[in-house]
């Protein structure tokens, strides 16, 4: 029976939506009786075996806060599952399915809940592999001669000693001996007389106190001395300023609406307290005094407009800064300086046509405690 084998790339840009096959553009190679259907994504094959899959897709972007998953589903009723909890990078997954019964077909199914974009950076969007696992079993070996008989095995422990006998019983108490004399007492020598007690010698008289001399005059005040040198200026301390840094998911935005689909989690999104960021509203409210720059990078889709256009404006509806450009499509980028005397909520606004935004960045730094003018 031939070896199955197949190999499919996906070069094409684009996305794939929930519970959809991965449509594979490129057959770079295809070995037996297998075949693959270009516009369904589907693979039949046509033979029993084992057969070893191994997968990858590069994605750009999802949205909402799942993680990127894709699942080998068979027509037998196979769901094997790979997934990665990181939106921009490679999802890796493979499996080994026994077919008893063909034909069998399979397929690549997205199951994140929300659309998918592929990589735009990477060549290969996508890829599948499939062999088939040959299992072939040799003949049994002829039975080996007996061995030869053991040598004989050393001699075993000696036995533990016996108990220890009984005490033998006490000998007699032999006699007791008769007491020696006691001796005689010696005579007690007399006592000696107390001497006489020496008679105490007298007190000397105290001498005469001394008149106490006058207190002298208080000396003059010295001249004050020469102010000593200045000390060497310490460091300066560290000052940490308010900062955010939000990436901007795929999102469409409409003529005079902010943008407000940010990532907020995942390493994408930081700020020092002093920054308040609303997600729903798209507002980022600037706590403190001071002097800001702010920062917008924006890759736009194609549009039927013929200009497109977008604004950093206040909870007012000042402008500060406009970005316009006679193009559909491509990165938009724009700065600002501004000065902020007291809180102050920012908007990133879009101009007088929709505009499908596919990613992006906003960052936003207090350089400056108050105007320098």
């Amino acid at each position: 029976m031939p070896a199955l084998s197949l190999y499919l790339e996906r070069q094409l840009q684009g996305a794939i939506t929930p519970s959809s096959n991965v449509i594979f553009d490129t057959l770079i190679t295809s070995s037996g009786p297998i075949s693959y259907d270009a516009l369904t994504g589907v693979i039949t094959i046509n033979q029993p075996g084992k057969f070893l899959i191994n997968w990858f897709v590069a994605s750009q972007a999802s949205a909402g806060s799942n993680s990127i998953a894709f699942s080998v589903m068979t027509s037998q009723g196979d769901n094997i599952r790979g997934e990665s909890p990181v939106k921009l990078g490679e999802v890796v997954g493979f499996a080994v399915i026994q077919v008893d019964g063909a034909p069998l077909t399979l397929q690549l199914v997205s199951q994140t809940p929300n659309t998918v974009w592929y990589a735009q950076v990477a060549e290969v969007k996508a890829a599948l592999s499939l062999t088939e696992v040959l299992e072939e079993t040799g003949a049994t070996g002829a039975t080996g001669e007996t061995g030869s008989t053991g040598a004989t095995g050393v001699t075993g422990a000696t036995g533990e000693t016996g108990a220890t006998g009984g005490t033998g019983a006490t000998g007699a108490t032999g006699a007791t001996g008769g007491t020696g004399a006691t001796g005689a007492t010696g005579t007690t020598g007399a006592t000696g007389e107390t001497g006489a007690t020496g008679a105490t010698g007298g007190t000397g008289a105290t001498g005469a106190t001394g008149t106490t001399g006058a207190t002298g005059e208080t000396g003059a005040t010295g001249a004050t001395g020469g102010t000593g040198a200045t000390g060497a200026a310490g460091d300066i301390g560290l000052i940490r300023q308010p900062w955010a840094s939000v990436a901007v998911l795929p999102q469409t935005v409409s003529a005079g609406e902010a943008v407000t689909n940010f990532v907020l989690a995942g390493g994408n999104y930081a700020a020092y307290a002093g920054i308040v960021i609303d997600t729903v509203e798209g507002n980022f409210t600037l706590m403190h005094p001071g002097i800001y720059y702010i920062e917008f990078i924006l890759d736009v889709a194609t549009t039927t407009s013929s200009r497109i256009e977008f604004y950093i404006e206040d909870g007012g509806g000042s402008l500060y800064s406009q970005l316009s450009a006679n193009q559909t499509a491509g990165q938009y980028k724009n700065a600002i300086v501004l000065f902020v005397p007291a809180s102050r909520d920012i908007y990133l606004v879009g101009g007088d046509n929709t505009v499908e935004i596919i990613t992006g960045r906003i960052n936003i730094f207090r350089f400056a405690d108050e105007s320098l003018a």
